[in-house]
């Protein structure tokens, strides 16, 4: 049961920090930058850990890492009261309300050439009543109607799965199938999180600046990493060693921008209203997918006659589909930008 509370908690706070950041400018910069982190902590947080317990001197308890853990809760606790004080759910509705207006008039404008009057953000602050704040504001209700919310949704939940079941996965692929020492085998996984970090620091860079649009970012991104697994599984069964960790470090470069381009793409495309509950389902669904497939990937490769010998076609599967997901939004939305 605390598990289940703690997972609420880093879900609320992981959808937060995506609609906030995802919302302001440069963020694929920023939201790249965020991720990054994520990536580093799943680099340092296990052998932190496990320094503290199998310390030759005073090795830490188990009990004791939770104390840790809370610490570092309780910090970011403060550090968001301090940092956000000023930020109401009253100023957060006048600023979506400002933002449609304008995107009412912009649309005004370019449909019947109409010249667009300017709208200043301080003027009539004290005429908008509550009423009009609230009706800008979508409901999860009304945010779980839009097609579109579920297109990311979806595609961010075999996103996420795919990811993290091939990290899972992958050490126990290459024990079992390639006879690596455990050790070997580690390092290799190693390398495709700290290519996926290495990606997400530095590829929303290239995206704002090289990129015409995130969509096209994404669907460049989506196919780098599909072509990095049908790599990977045809040299899997080759007598080849090193070669796989140049090959599963470029894979996870092009795996790691594929989250925040997701978030700022949908941002842009997504009406306002939607944007806090939408976004926040976008990344709670996606989030699922963490759980699901990493299980259904360990249930297949168990019953299958093939094993886990098709393990890294699974994966490879889901990065084929959300190709085919990401080619569809660039031809119905890719003129919105």
């Amino acid at each position: 049961m605390v598990y289940v509370f703690n997972g609420i908690g880093v879900g609320l706070l992981d959808a937060s920090f995506n609609f906030m950041l995802g919302g302001l400018v440069d963020s694929n910069e920023l939201l790249g930058i965020l991720h990054g982190c994520y990536g580093l902590g799943c680099l340092i947080s296990p052998v932190l850990i496990t320094s503290l317990l199998q310390k030759q001197t005073g090795p830490w308890s188990w009990n004791q890492v939770y104390m840790l853990l809370c610490t570092y809760g309780a910090i970011g606790t403060i550090l968001i009261i301090i940092l956000f004080r000023d930020e109401t759910v009253k100023k957060y509705r006048y600023v979506l309300m400002v933002k449609n207006n304008k995107s009412a008039k912009l649309a005004i404008s370019k449909n019947n050439d109409l010249e667009m009057n300017n709208f200043d953000v301080n003027s009539d602050n004290e005429s908008i009543d509550e009423n009009s704040l609230n009706s800008d504001l979508a409901t999860m209700t009304q945010s779980l109607k839009s097609k579109l919310i579920w297109v990311f949704a979806m595609s961010l939940m075999i996103y996420v799965g795919g990811e993290t079941a091939f990290g899972a996965w992958l050490i126990t692929f290459l024990m079992r199938i390639k006879k690596f020492a455990y050790k070997h085998s580690s390092y290799m996984a190693t390398s495709f999180w700290l290519g996926l970090t290495t990606g997400r620091m530095t590829l929303g860079f290239v995206t704002s600046k090289y990129f015409k649009n995130e969509l096209l970012a994404n669907m460049v991104y989506v196919a780098w990493s599909a072509a990095g697994f049908l790599i990977f599984w045809l040299l899997a069964f080759l007598p080849t060693d090193y070669i796989l960790f140049a090959v599963v470090f470029l894979t996870g470069l092009g795996v790691g921008p594929i989250f925040p381009t997701t978030i700022v793409t949908a941002l842009k495309i997504l009406p306002a209203k939607y944007h806090t509950a939408g976004v926040g389902f976008i990344c709670a669904f996606g989030g699922s997918g963490g759980a699901i497939i990493p299980f259904l990937v360990g249930l297949i490769a168990d019953t299958s006659s093939f094993g886990l010998r098709i393990f890294p076609l699974m994966i490879l599967s889901m990065f084929i589909i959300l190709s085919a997901i990401w080619g569809g939004l660039f031809k119905r939305y890719a003129s919105k930008f």
